[in-house]
């Protein structure tokens, strides 16, 4: 993934609910990034 390639960092927040509904990846930074579910069926 590519958030993981450019955050730096010791620590790494991934926040999710659940398989349908967007999650977050965030670090100790002002940058958030969302994770947007995909449907592949």
């Amino acid at each position: 993934m590519e958030p993981l390639k450019i955050l730096e960092g010791d620590e790494i927040f991934v926040e999710l609910t659940d398989n349908l509904s967007p999650g977050v990846i965030k670090n100790n930074t002002p940058f958030l990034y969302v994770l947007m579910p995909m449907r592949t069926n």
